[in-house]
């Protein structure tokens, strides 16, 4: 039993749609059995990553800037921060810079880029990359949604951002997994300060 054993075997498409691949896997476990997997992918990816999220934060006010917006998938409004997929030739970052003037209307200033991760490794390859990009949001300017966009901009403080997170869970609003960890990840932060 090896994880060195595992590997893809196969890959049969099932269903080919714009915007979602849907396909059964063959790959080796560990042990050396061949078994079967379901997953679904973009067919958007232009290069190596398909999205960017960007963590958009206000330096002087400490707050960070969330979007709401209807998402189909979930059957609900979902609270997360600014994204977007990457387009044909865009670099992350200029993805990002994009997005972020599309969505929210902000322009800013780059502070980082992670290397790429995975959203929901049990049942898709999509990738992200995070960019961190500080605005003044007393500046906003004009936003330039696409036209199934409709999106609500939401500022929480930093140190407010897990209890914001969790009450809007609980009153029903889809929130996106790295948001969450996002708002998690500060929770624990200031508790071991403190401690």
């Amino acid at each position: 039993m090896s994880l060195r054993n595992c590997k893809t075997l196969g890959k049969e498409a099932k269903y080919e749609g714009k915007f979602l691949s849907y396909y059964e896997l063959t790959y080796q476990d560990g042990y050396g059995e061949s078994k079967k997997w379901e997953m679904v992918e973009r067919p958007t990816r232009k290069g190596d990553v398909d999205a960017v999220l960007i963590l958009t934060v206000d330096k002087p006010s400490d707050q960070v800037l969330l979007v709401k917006q209807y998402r189909p998938a979930a059957g609900a409004v979902a609270l997360e921060m600014p994204a977007g997929l990457i387009d044909s030739g865009e670099t992350p970052l200029a993805a990002a810079v994009r997005e972020l003037k599309e969505e929210t209307g902000f322009a800013g200033e780059h502070l980082f880029t992670t290397p790429v991760s995975y959203q929901s490794l049990g049942i898709t390859n999509e990738n992200v990359v995070i960019v961190g990009m500080s605005v003044d949001k007393n500046a906003p300017g004009t936003t330039a949604f696409d036209a199934s966009e409709f999106i609500q901009h939401v500022w929480v403080p930093r140190k407010e951002l897990y209890n914001y997170v969790q009450e809007e869970a609980k009153a029903g609003i889809a929130v996106d997994s790295t948001l969450m960890g996002y708002a998690v990840s500060l929770q624990l932060s200031q508790k071991l300060s403190s401690a």
